[in-house]
């Protein structure tokens, strides 16, 4: 396990993300069906007490 420097990544602005889901190779091959305009990106604004409603549309496509 390495250790994450705190004020080090404060001070520099430093982001630390994650996931769970999928490699980087699965990345890079979802870049490139968006490149190739195979994918498009929705977004939607949504109040926070809409988010359950929002997830089950999420699952049901």
């Amino acid at each position: 396990m390495q250790r994450l420097p705190i004020f080090e990544t404060v001070l520099r602005g430093i982001k630390v993300v994650g996931s769970f889901v999928g490699t980087r190779v699965d990345l890079a091959e979802t870049f490139d069906l968006h490149a190739d305009g195979r994918t498009r990106f929705v977004r939607e604004s949504r109040k926070l007490e809409q988010v359950n409603k929002a997830v089950t549309e999420l699952e049901n496509g």
